[in-house]
């Protein structure tokens, strides 16, 4: 069982989703901000009636929230792998038009720009991610 402050929620709200995976959110919302975890084991009775969880909507639903607040809490996760997928793209096509036709080709000089954009692209979203880890840290030492 998670307990938590009513202050704490509110500091998160707008990140919640419209359902299921409220504790998902407010866990990783909490260790992404080195807000203290602590677990305690509840006895629970096993649940009577039919599951409300629809296997195709609510995975759909579950991986766009992962990378909703992958995005959001640790964006370079997401976006440096990206850069490098298509930075090896452009040096595999590079050295394909180097070897066939003996220069690069545009497609390899469109791959490298959009290597480096989805890089810069990623280290923005890791400013804007460490300046807001930074007022909210501010907001919520007292707790």
């Amino acid at each position: 069982m998670r307990l938590f402050r009513k202050e704490l929620a509110l500091t998160f709200w707008n990140l919640f989703p419209d359902g299921f995976s409220f504790t998902s959110t407010i866990t990783m919302a909490c260790k992404t901000n080195n807000i203290s975890i602590a677990y305690h084991p509840i006895n629970y009775h096993k649940r009577v009636g039919k599951s409300s969880i629809h296997p195709i909507k609510d995975t759909v639903r579950f991986f766009n929230l992962v990378l909703r607040l992958a995005l959001y809490f640790n964006p370079k996760k997401f976006f440096l792998p990206l850069s490098l997928i298509v930075f090896l793209l452009a040096i595999a096509r590079g050295t394909r038009d180097y070897l066939v036709e003996g220069s690069l080709g545009g497609l390899t000089l469109v791959l490298f720009f959009i290597c480096f954009q989805i890089f810069f692209f990623g280290l923005l979203a890791e400013i804007i991610n460490k300046t807001r880890k930074f007022i909210v840290n501010s907001q919520t030492n007292s707790f």
